[in-house]
């Protein structure tokens, strides 16, 4: 249960020396080095699922003439190859093709609804990607992140880690959330984003939740000597902490819930939060395993990153047109290719459905259509793709 640490917010949130901290969160895993995009082809991809309507998914997918949304702006200065896959037809049906194409996703619910019924079915699908379950409508009398969790737990059947306590001020209202790992607490005011450091009070409401959170993190690094060392009673360095959270979201080991709450007094109070925690937890390509390759006979052939030559795999079909990742080389207007699948080759001249030139990561839509599982490759050095990661099945 998460402790109530409501306490003492407004004394907290008057403290004149708040600072100000639009980045990112000290500590976290550093933004990876410059990605070569043309947009919109994108190297990593986020689907947000959940209610349809919901004020959250709105956000985070945009809507009909809507211009590019708050969240997706916010997480663009962190990681600017992280795009949103739009899922504002939340069927099934229509969802599974951007499941198959992302990196990670983000799980809707609201705190005062629960989970709608479509994500229970889709969660088998989404089990093996990075999941963050973002909780809406936090300013409700009635939200209860802790009951939220519980409801988690009983319908997708793992336990959410909460690394974000929400706090309240003297009116009983959602202010923003503390950081447990980091000893901070993020505030929403009209002028921004703050950062304030937490008191000893805080601190000792939180402890017995902190010490539970650091358990489970030490035990995800396996790291004996930090074991011993903290039976020792020694303490564990925050940014050690930070990294290993990242790195079990990033393996779909740890999934975490964050809390948000729209249009409020304060305006929108968590957004920050969410999005620097998507940011860091989204794996990059190079984080991925390398698929396994076969020649047209059935015979092994060299490392993908050692063919020379350009490969892409289908993942599936949207409006728009087929979902590809490109695993290497270039793909691009014009192209030969052929298309592999079950040992039948045909030509394949690709057109790009948006953007220019996609390299090796990027996700692309490309024409005419084709079906998930069909491998594109360079007709001078034919190959079709066996296995990889879980993008490829």
């Amino acid at each position: 249960m998460i402790p109530d640490i409501t306490r003492r917010a407004a004394e907290l949130l008057s403290t004149p020396d708040a600072i100000d901290t639009r980045g990112p969160i000290d500590g976290v895993l550093p933004v990876r080095g410059p990605v070569r995009k043309a947009a919109p082809v994108t190297t990593s991809g986020i689907t947000p699922v959940g209610t349809n309507g919901d004020p959250l998914c709105i956000a985070l997918v945009g809507s009909s003439g809507a211009g590019v949304s708050a969240v997706a702006d916010k997480l663009a200065a962190h990681r600017p190859d992280i795009a949103w896959l739009d899922t504002s037809d939340s069927t099934s049906l229509a969802v599974m093709p951007c499941l198959l194409a992302s990196d990670g996703v983000i799980v809707v619910m609201s705190a005062t609804q629960g989970l709608a019924s479509h994500i229970c079915d889709l969660w088998e699908s989404v089990a093996h990607l990075p999941t963050t379950i973002v909780v809406t409508h936090l300013d409700e009398p009635r939200a209860d992140l802790d009951e939220c969790a519980a409801i988690v737990r009983r319908v997708m059947g793992f336990d959410a880690l909460i690394p974000y306590l929400p706090i309240h001020d003297d009116t009983n209202q959602l202010a923003g959330f503390l950081d447990v790992l980091g000893d901070v607490i993020h505030v929403q005011e009209l002028d921004g984003a703050h950062d304030l450091p937490t008191d000893d009070e805080h601190r000792a409401l939180t402890e017995g939740y902190r010490d539970d959170v650091i358990d489970l993190l030490v035990a995800e690094s396996a790291d004996d000597v930090v074991v011993a060392s903290l039976l020792a009673g020694d303490g564990v360095e925050t940014s050690r902490l930070q990294s290993w959270l990242q790195a079990g979201i990033r393996a779909a080991r740890i999934h975490v819930m964050l809390g948000c709450a729209l249009d409020t007094a304060r305006g929108d109070i968590g957004l920050d939060v969410i999005a620097s925690s998507v940011s860091h937890a989204t794996p990059a390509w190079s984080d991925h395993e390398a698929p396994v390759l076969m020649t047209l006979a059935g015979d092994p052939t060299t490392p993908l990153d050692q063919t020379g030559t350009s490969v892409a795999f289908v993942l599936g079909n949207d409006e728009r047109g087929t979902i590809v990742r490109v695993l290497a080389g270039t793909l691009e207007a014009g192209q030969d290719m052929m298309a592999i699948t079950d040992g039948d080759a045909r030509p394949y001249v690709v057109t790009m459905v948006e953007g220019g030139t996609a390299f090796a990561g990027d996700l692309a839509h490309i024409a005419p259509e084709l079906a998930a599982g069909v491998t594109l490759s360079d007709p001078a050095y034919p190959v079709t793709v066996v296995s990889g990661g879980p993008h490829l099945g």
